[in-house]
């Protein structure tokens, strides 16, 4: 795919679990470059189209490109192609931070493997802890880890899921430059996060996830018109999610 093509296409994704509907008609697309943010209440759908997105659970219809390939037809690839940092995190609690690092680079295919995770675990502040067991890492410590993983084979598309929790503000701070990096290189980025003034000022979209759907949007030009706002993103929520209560 070329650097301007999408990284993402989702279209009409629907899942339900029995009699429940969580994901009734989700469609969004990411372009290179481009950072979004999916905002919504809980029990919205964002996590089960999260993970439909990544892979992880199969839609009930619907499809999903991972930069040009499609996710049910390609699931290896597409999972190569993605970096994914889950809400709460599942590393391996008997192997050490490296020994993660080296197990992730050689799944993805890493070339230069050992420089990279070196120039990671030096970028996150991880070098003195590389040789310890990952149960011994603190919450700021895996997640910081979980999100060098997720970068590692340069992906096409990452996807971060309230990513900033438990971080200090120096390894937030580092975060958000990774993420600047990462679409500067022509990565595209999906945050799910309940955390609105961050995505207010990260992302270059925004969409609302309410009842399994996508009730409203915020173009690159709409949002610049939010930040102008006193009230900001969390006034822009407020607003739509208010006027959601009476859709059926």
């Amino acid at each position: 795919m070329s650097a301007s093509s999408p990284r993402l296409v989702v279209k009409d994704l629907r899942k339900s679990f029995r009699k429940t509907t969580a994901v009734s008609s989700v469609s969004l697309s990411i372009n290179a470059g481009e950072r979004l943010a999916i905002i919504g209440p809980n029990g919205a759908g964002k996590s089960t189209s999260v993970k439909m997105i990544t892979g992880q659970i199969l839609p009930d219809g619907g499809t999903i490109h991972v930069d040009g390939h499609r996710i049910d037809a390609e699931p290896l690839l597409a999972k190569r192609l993605t970096g994914y940092v889950p809400q709460h995190l599942a590393l391996y609690p008997f192997l050490t931070g490296r020994e993660v690092l080296e197990f992730v680079a050689g799944v993805r295919a890493v070339v230069d493997a050992p420089r990279k995770i070196d120039a990671l675990l030096e970028r996150f502040a991880l070098g003195d802890a590389q040789h310890r067991m990952t149960r011994e890492y603190s919450d700021g410590m895996a997640r910081k880890l979980s999100i060098a993983c997720a970068i590692i084979g340069d992906p096409a598309l990452l996807v971060l899921d309230e990513s900033f929790a438990g971080l200090d503000p120096r390894a937030t701070a580092d975060v958000r430059s990774v993420v600047h990096e990462r679409a500067e290189a022509g990565a595209a980025v999906l945050f799910v996060s309940h955390q609105l003034e961050a995505m207010e000022r990260l992302c270059n979209r925004v969409v609302l996830i309410d009842g399994g759907r996508v009730r409203a949007a915020l173009s690159e030009a709409e949002l610049e018109k939010v930040r102008q706002d006193p009230e900001g993103l969390n006034g822009w929520y407020i607003t739509h999610t208010t006027a959601n209560d009476t859709l059926t």
